[in-house]
């Protein structure tokens, strides 16, 4: 998943020097579990398309995690920009939205810009683990409840509190009128024989 993202992303553009793209590369991957999760989060909000950030939800975001500063708002606002452009048309990825490899890119831009490389040891690769851990994880630890941001969570619910025996008591229980409520709302996909619920429908 990471690495489709990565190709996808304009990073040669961001950093033309071959070197600093390769230091900085596994910082990304290492805190990608994160990014992820909290893509997947502010997508949920969207009054719009599900899929993608708009320029008022990153704004959010941004505020939420402390990526902020008086003096660089306004350029912050241009790494959305930026993160935007794209290269080659693409009719499924809206002109002023994120996507998710795009997410990945205007984290980098704005660890560059709130933390200059010239004020780092390490160039970018350092910039963005100073975003990362002071900025987003922190954050995602606060809004997701977790303790290790680093490792996929997407299914902690299901772990924790879905896959227990008390539940699927209940569920028992109901199914006849769960199956019956998933049979009234849902539809299939291209005409095949297969049933799914839409955001929409739910």
């Amino acid at each position: 998943c990471f690495e489709a993202d990565w190709t996808h992303t304009k990073m040669d553009r961001v950093l033309p020097d071959p070197m600093q793209r390769a230091a900085l590369k596994p910082v990304l991957k290492r805190y990608y579990p994160v990014t992820r999760e909290l893509f997947r989060l502010y997508c949920s909000a969207s009054t719009g398309d599900a899929f993608f950030i708009s320029l008022t939800l990153w704004t959010d975001m941004r505020r939420d995690m402390g990526i902020t500063s008086r003096e660089k708002d306004a350029i912050l606002d241009t790494a959305f920009i930026a993160a935007n452009v794209e290269l080659e048309e693409d009719d499924e990825n809206p002109d002023h939205a994120l996507c998710r490899y795009e997410l990945q890119e205007v984290l980098v831009r704005s660890a560059l810009i709130l933390y200059p490389p010239s004020m780092s040891a390490t160039g970018p690769a350092s910039s963005l683990e100073l975003l990362l851990t002071r900025h987003v994880v922190p954050a995602a630890m606060r809004m997701f409840g977790i303790d290790n941001p680093l490792e996929p969570f997407s299914n902690q619910f299901r772990i924790e509190q879905l896959y227990a025996v008390e539940v699927e008591t209940v569920f028992r229980r109901f199914w006849r009128q769960i199956v019956a409520l998933f049979r009234r709302f849902a539809t299939s996909v291209d005409g095949s024989a297969k049933m799914f619920l839409s955001i929409t429908q739910w």
